[in-house]
């Protein structure tokens, strides 16, 4: 758009500048109103032409400033959307490790599922502790700050046989600790 603005003004320039040279070289009679009429005319698109310009770049001015603004806005929604995400998975890890602890998954091994204070416990009372063999372990929700854990497990006897068994324990949601109720 510059360069046509650029070859108009140039051609009203050379228009201006032939006017003045034919009012130079005839300044009376038919040729000299050509002259002015062909400085007027030139001058009056110049003024035009520069008019035209103006006007073009505040159109440009303005549009440039109304696409910062869309990019600004659209940067800010951007960054509330990586927020509001940030915050729900935070929200969401939150409630998964509440939910973890209302459970009691948070005091078994990660390993096999069992819990070591009770598995401590119920080899002092086995007559081989080195047999004890874990099967499964079970939990149930926090009740007044205890959760009740059932551990199937199997040890030998007083007579070297394998017999399977169930303790019964009670376990603290705040620091793991286990009681041993009784093994069946």
């Amino acid at each position: 758009m510059a360069i046509i603005f650029g070859m108009f003004t140039l051609i009203l320039v050379v228009a201006f500048i032939f006017g003045v040279i034919i009012l130079a070289i005839k300044p009376f009679g038919m040729r000299r109103m050509h002259g002015l009429v062909m400085i007027l005319v030139s001058f009056i698109g110049m003024v035009f032409t520069q008019a035209l310009r103006e006007n073009i770049d505040l159109q440009y001015v303005a549009e440039m400033q109304e696409r910062r603004r869309a990019e600004a806005t659209a940067d800010s929604v951007a960054a509330a959307i990586v927020a509001a995400k940030a915050d729900s998975t935070a929200k969401a890890k939150a409630a998964e490790e509440a939910e973890k602890r209302r459970n009691g998954f948070h005091c078994l091994s990660i390993r096999d599922g069992s819990h070591n204070g009770l598995i401590n416990l119920v080899k002092d009372y086995m007559n081989d502790p080195d047999s004890f063999t874990h099967i499964e372990t079970r939990i149930a929700p926090v009740n007044e700050g205890m959760h009740t854990i059932i551990m199937e497990f199997t040890g030998k006897n007083t007579f070297g046989g394998r017999v399977r068994n169930t303790a019964l324990g009670k376990i603290s949601n705040n620091n793991c600790s286990a009681v041993l109720l009784r093994i069946e």
